[in-house]
């Protein structure tokens, strides 16, 4: 049992480790552009009279490693955003993404006819992973940030990004680290009474996305993209289903899109609207480090109609006094 065990941490600003700390919070999700770690400590050092919120500036670098002794993972790498001096200080903290809100793109672009590789290689020059797919014209002005056309992508198309440590991922697929399958057994490794499950499969919204553009002659292409049965197939028609919720996008503009374009970009809307629609998380130990992307086996012999493999979506790692370890896994659709 993990409550037997002691727990481990090594907490480090900009190369110093804290010598002590409360409790720390890390949140990571394959839909939102930031990490965040909240860092809170005893303020005074002692025998000094000085605080530690003092020597702690907006900026230094962070690295958090947790886990029971002996063994550490890293958790989290980032910058201090925001320290806050009080009692119990609390140092918030931002992944990679802190350096990107705060730097404009510097130039005004016009890209006709382009794709999301072309975009992102335009204004970004570090390591990346992308998703491609056509996204007919694009404008971007010369004080936007990477973040504000990563937050366009997402708005339009529902193309998340994130940073998985220095590497951005555009695009869920485009992400190559290899991805653990980890067993959460309600009857052998779980915090009894802690998890919160209520599982809907990707077509329960009968949820179907409507994609259409205008080409350079001006033909209008339509597509319809939707979950025809229970094994979570995309299915694409250019007539409206019989029934059913319908999400739509339009490509403004002589987009120049292709069919298969479409299909491409309105599966890729359908699959992270039955993500944002799954409804369940559950909360284990922290002997095993779970990360979005990981797949998650659910085990319960007394409620065994909700087993199976899960896609993990956002994981809240909880550490400290009064909490111990736990990771709090919010699932997506079923594998």
């Amino acid at each position: 049992m993990r409550v037997h065990e002691r727990l481990y941490q090594g907490i480090f600003i900009d190369g110093k480790e804290l010598p002590f700390v409360q409790n720390v919070v890390i949140t990571t999700s394959r839909l939102n552009f930031t990490d965040t770690a909240v860092i809170t400590i005893p303020n005074r050092i002692p025998q000094k009279g000085k605080k530690i919120s003092d020597l702690i500036v907006k900026g230094s670098y962070v690295q958090i490693f947790l886990g029971y002794h002996p063994d550490l993972f890293l958790e989290f790498s980032g910058y201090v955003s925001q320290v806050i001096p009080e009692k119990t200080a609390t140092i918030l903290c931002e992944n990679e993404s802190y350096l990107y809100k705060r730097q404009s793109i510097g130039k005004d672009l016009i890209l006709k006819t382009t794709d999301i590789q072309t975009l992102i290689n335009s204004i970004y020059i570090g390591q990346a992973e992308i998703q491609n797919s056509n996204i007919g014209d694009w404008k971007i002005s010369k004080n936007s940030t990477l973040l504000d056309v990563l937050s366009e992508l997402q708005s339009k198309f529902k193309v998340y990004s994130y940073f998985r440590n220095k590497t951005l991922i555009v695009g869920a697929n485009a992400d190559t680290r290899t991805k653990q399958t980890i067993t959460a057994d309600f009857q052998r490794n779980l915090p009894l009474g802690e998890s919160s499950l209520n599982f809907k499969k990707a077509n329960d919204g009968k949820i179907i996305v409507k994609a259409s553009s205008v080409n350079r002659a001006g033909v209008i292409t339509e597509i319809y993209a939707f979950f025809a049965d229970e094994t979570n197939a995309v299915t694409f028609q250019t007539t409206a289903p019989a029934n059913g919720n319908v999400n739509e996008f339009k490509i403004g503009g002589q987009s120049g899109l292709t069919r298969e374009d479409l299909e491409n970009l309105a599966e890729i809307r359908l699959k992270a609207l039955a993500f944002q629609g799954i409804d369940g998380s559950v909360t284990m130990y922290g002997d095993v480090s779970v990360n979005h992307g990981d797949l998650i086996t659910i085990r319960d012999r007394e409620i065994p109609e909700r087993e199976g493999t899960f896609s993990v979506v956002e994981v809240v790692k909880r550490f400290g006094t009064g909490v111990g370890y736990r990771q709090d896994v919010k699932l997506g659709i079923t594998i």
